[in-house]
């Protein structure tokens, strides 16, 4: 981890109220800077430019929200709080991704500037940080005291400043303590790789090192491949997959023959005919999706008996085992690819099956030392 202090930073904007509350990480210091009528020598925007230069900051939706509101609010000449409210509704409503941010704001963050964002790493994409405080059981639960819209009186100045002080800088503090062990390794593999991974999703990650080795490898930079709406492939089933069944041979026929379209959004349309039609194998009956077949059935109760055992088989990186055998490779790095993947598939499963030797050698000591206590104590 950085040598730097570490601290928390959130943001909270109104037409007639501009907030940017600092928490330092498994310390008690916190501090809060204010633009608005009743305090309108308080928002130092020097003193925050240094600060945030010379510290590692942390925040949750702070590479699309906070850090770009906050550094236009320190940089824009005779900035007020009804154009800090501007530039934040214009990110929030126009959905704008962190990559845009710049053309809103009309300023880039600083190449150089230390900062962490807890959005991605977290494993639940769909969760807010109030769901995830929660569920890591945080001590204070708050949602936001004021519609954004509303025009604050300085009592409810005091109320908003407290919220975004307390309740948000704790519950980005336990989300933080709870992802220590996931940002050191970004942290080691960015290292490795020359890349800044602490900001990125688990996704993210992994394509960060298939380019890494694929552009090793090739020598030379992957360009993003131009897949424009109305792209048409078609599926190739791979030689070892027949069926038995007359209506299957026909389905995969069907499927085989179809030019399956990019839609605008980048996603491949089902076609209806494969919605629609049930898939019966066995006496289970599933529905088709792009992505394979789907279970049907609301809830299911499977229970073993003197005939029946119920088995669950584990398929060592399933996904990553069908890419390979079907020779699947991005546009982009083309059948290099395959190396590139086969080599990852294997580095992971070695590093599987070496965690569950571990785990079990941990195990056998302990065993042994409470043998070993229990002896003593006799």
């Amino acid at each position: 981890m950085s040598g730097k202090k570490r601290y928390i930073l959130d943001i909270e904007s109104y037409r007639n109220f501009f907030y940017v509350g600092i928490k330092e990480i498994g310390g008690t210091r916190r501090v809060g800077f204010e633009l608005s009528d009743r305090k309108p020598e308080g928002f130092d925007r020097e003193w925050l430019r240094r600060f945030l230069m010379s510290h590692q900051i942390v925040t949750f939706n702070g590479m699309t929200y906070d850090m770009p509101v906050l550094w236009y609010a320190l940089n824009e000449p005779n900035v007020t709080t009804q154009k800090i409210k501007a530039i934040s509704d214009r990110i929030i409503l126009g959905n704008v991704r962190y990559w845009e941010t710049a053309d809103v704001t009309g300023y880039r963050l600083p190449y150089e500037m230390d900062h962490i964002d807890l959005i991605e790493p977290q494993p639940n994409p769909f969760a807010s940080l109030k769901i995830l405080n929660g569920r890591l059981h945080g001590t204070q639960m708050q949602d936001l005291p004021y519609e954004p819209d509303a025009d604050l009186t300085h009592d409810q100045m005091e109320e908003v400043a407290n919220y975004c002080l307390w309740s948000d800088l704790d519950a980005s503090e336990n989300l933080w303590n709870a992802m220590v062990e996931p940002i050191e390794l970004r942290e080691a593999l960015g290292a490795d790789l020359g890349v800044d991974l602490r900001s990125k999703s688990d996704t993210q990650v992994g394509l960060a090192i298939i380019k890494h080795r694929a552009e090793k490898l090739l020598g030379r930079r992957l360009d993003r491949p131009d897949v424009k709406p109305g792209f048409t492939f078609r599926y190739k089933a791979p030689p070892y997959l027949k069926f038995r069944t007359p209506f299957l041979r026909d389905m995969l026929e069907r499927i085989e023959a179809h030019q399956f379209i990019v839609g605008a959004d980048g996603k491949v349309d089902l076609p209806k005919w494969l919605a629609s039609t049930p898939v019966t194998i066995g006496e289970t009956t599933y529905s088709m999706g792009i992505g394979g077949l789907h279970s049907t059935e609301s809830n299911r109760a499977v229970v073993a008996d003197d005939d029946f055992v119920l088995v669950d088989a584990d398929v060592a990186s399933y996904y990553p085992a069908i890419i390979l055998s079907l020779g699947l490779a991005p546009q982009a790095i083309g059948p290099r690819f395959l190396e590139i993947y086969r080599g990852i598939r294997d580095d992971r499963v070695k590093a599987k099956k070496r965690a569950k030797e571990i785990k079990n050698e941990i195990d056998d000591l302990e065993r042994q030392i409470a043998e070993l206590e229990g002896g003593h104590d006799e």
